[in-house]
């Protein structure tokens, strides 16, 4: 490998072997075998080294050449589109550009990869969001780590102090910064880049992916509904809050690995949930992050301006939301209450994305995600005999929704409208 690409993985792979020994050699056993997953995994490389030495100067002609290389085998894979195998080395890659630049403080850059892959995913939108193989659901996962991670990182930029997002350099140098100011920052950062190859990286025989408890992450979503609320009350004497620096942001991305991993089927047919010992909230992974994507978007206004936009962005998410309610809606009146409450909020989520960004009438496709969205929802009312808006909010607070709402009046009138649906 040229430009001490050998020695950069070397490098992450050693740094990788404190995390799981055994699955960081299956990591370089897989890569190795796939030109696309080893180029990925040296840009995250070149972001580790970079975030923790506090430059990338060792290794970057490393980058810069795997960078091009990534760039030009995108070009010309795009003309070869109607390959799922090809379409999903395409959203691989954009995905691995998203993240990097994001975190070099490349903003603009990152925006512009993260338009054209919704763009791109847009146009294959039933395709993406009906996973036929474990390597495509794990393509998704990724897409949604790391579009939290893009968006949550300007966002918290943003927040401190207003910048030009064509200063990478001045972007970087806050970056840096908020890796000092929060407690462990950076090594869980770093922690959680030495994971994103189990997302690109061939799966080990016999491995399948399964539920999820979800339980610590709608706790802990509650917890960050919370913490975030005090940034849109500044204090007194007109300081921000500690909302990005106390830690309960990063906590919870870190748990988006966490509880993929606890997803993870072995051969022996163990699954995670069976050493629960109390009754487990169950839940499919992609369409609960996509939820907590757009309720962060959303309900909890953390996402800038470009993702709020981005129409292509919603019904990806909206889409993802979709395929599991529809697929789980024929046990719905087996469920226990909780299971079903988890189900309201995923829906009424997606129904409420809609309302916080208009959706133009001639797209007949959101338009019919949104009735589709209102019939849900209308459903949930009829079988659980829930007729309020004030039912139904005391509901959404079980899961997670802040207390005060900045966009109540748009959420009332969702419930209102889908209550008058005509239909289920």
């Amino acid at each position: 490998m040229p430009f001490k690409s050998a020695d950069l993985l070397h490098y992450f792979v050693k740094c990788g072997e404190y995390l799981s020994p055994s699955s960081s050699k299956h990591i370089v056993g897989t890569v190795g075998h796939d030109s696309n997953a080893l180029r990925n995994t040296l840009l995250v490389a070149s972001l580790h080294y970079s975030w923790s030495s506090g430059s990338m100067q060792l290794f970057t002609p490393t980058y810069l050449l795997h960078k091009v290389e990534s760039l030009n085998e995108i070009n010309s894979w795009m003309r070869d589109t109607h390959k799922r195998q090809t379409s999903n080395k395409i959203i691989q890659s954009i995905t691995t550009h998203c993240i990097v630049e994001a975190a070099l403080g490349n903003f603009a850059l990152a925006q512009v990869h993260l338009k054209g892959l919704m763009s791109y995913i847009g146009s294959i939108a039933l395709e993406v969001c009906r996973p036929a193989r474990i390597e495509e659901e794990l393509t998704n996962r990724y897409v949604l780590v790391i579009m939290i991670f893009v968006n949550g990182l300007s966002t918290r930029v943003t927040d401190v102090t207003p910048v030009n997002p064509q200063d990478s350099t001045a972007i970087y140098s806050m970056i840096r910064k908020g890796h000092r100011e929060e407690h462990s920052g950076l090594e869980n950062r770093l922690k959680a880049l030495l994971m994103m190859p189990y997302f690109f990286s061939v799966p080990q025989p016999g491995v399948s992916l399964g539920l999820i408890d979800a339980r610590e992450f709608v706790d802990r979503l509650s917890e960050f509904t919370k913490k975030s609320e005090a940034r849109l009350f500044p204090a007194e004497d007109g300081k921000l809050n500690d909302f990005w620096i106390e830690g309960t942001a990063t906590t919870l991305f870190l748990l988006l690995f966490e509880t993929h991993m606890a997803s993870i089927i072995a051969m022996r047919g163990q699954s995670s949930l069976d050493s629960y010992e109390r009754s487990p909230l169950k839940s499919a992974w992609s369409p609960l992050v996509a939820g907590a994507a757009l309720y962060m978007g959303c309900i909890l206004a953390l996402w800038d301006l470009h993702a709020a936009r981005d129409h292509n962005l919603q019904r990806y998410l909206v889409r993802l939301i979709r395929e599991d309610v529809c697929k789980t809606m024929t046990w719905f009146c087996e469920w226990n209450e909780q299971h079903q409450q988890l189900w309201f909020w995923k829906v009424f989520v997606a129904a409420m994305s809609f309302a916080v960004r208009p959706t133009a009438e001639d797209d007949d496709d959101l338009v019919l995600l949104r009735e589709e969205m209102n019939g849900y929802i209308k459903y949930w009312s009829k079988v659980t005999g829930n007729t309020t808006w004030k039912e139904a909010r005391a509901v959404l607070e079980k899961i997670s929704w802040p207390k005060y709402l900045y966009a109540e009046d748009e959420a009332h009138g969702v419930w209102i409208e889908a209550i008058k649906q005509e239909g289920i």
